[in-house]
């Protein structure tokens, strides 16, 4: 983990720091084929500007989407369904995003529009631990690097009891200082570059 001092991730010093490349060289090493992100860091590294505003009802129950499939993911956790995405690059991981229930329908069929796989499990908020169950079941993932920032960290740890019972699983996690493109999937540095970053 590279950090400031005072423990901030996101500062644009760490990207002057010795031994940036580095951390990309030990994530790819982790052999974790998906990596997950929070809102927060999605919405700064990959997401479009803008929020989406849902005109239809809530899904209200659990469900979940394969639109596309892989050997990994890059998988967001959105509760509300609020990020704007671009048309999916074939050379990259797909997108999965997990909302909870409160997701509308409507952000749901949007994802669709794009190809995007989904999943949507707890009432009010993403209930993680079943996240795991259905990435696991579902997508086949097995392994995944936490590559967002505190909140993330911190709800994945919050949930590490379920998930630390499920056999033959791992959660390796992870930080990503924010700040730098080099060693960035290009959908990140898209990003970035429209928000002139």
């Amino acid at each position: 983990m590279m950090t400031a001092v005072d423990g901030r991730i996101d500062c644009a010093m760490t990207e002057q720091l010795p031994g940036v490349q580095e951390y990309y060289s030990m994530l790819d090493s982790l052999a974790a084929p998906s990596r997950v992100s929070g809102r927060v860091t999605a919405q700064l590294e990959m997401a479009r500007p803008g929020t989406f505003e849902p005109q239809d009802a809530a899904l209200g129950h659990e469900s979940f989407s394969r639109n596309a499939g892989a050997d990994g993911y890059e998988i967001v956790i959105d509760t509300r369904g609020t990020l704007l995405w671009d048309e999916p690059d074939a050379s990259e991981r797909p997108l999965l995003i997990v909302t909870s229930e409160c997701v509308s329908r409507d952000y749901l069929a949007y994802l669709g529009g794009l190809h995007i796989s989904w999943i949507a499990c707890g009432k009010e908020r993403v209930d993680l631990a079943r996240a795991c169950e259905i990435l696991a079941s579902a997508f086949g993932v097995e392994r995944m690097a936490v590559v967002g920032g505190g909140h993330i960290n911190t709800a994945l740890l919050a949930a590490g009891q379920a998930l630390a019972r499920r056999q033959g699983r791992q959660l390796v996690l992870t930080y990503r200082r924010r700040g730098s493109r080099r060693g960035l999937p290009q959908r990140v540095v898209r990003a970035r570059q429209r928000r002139g970053i």
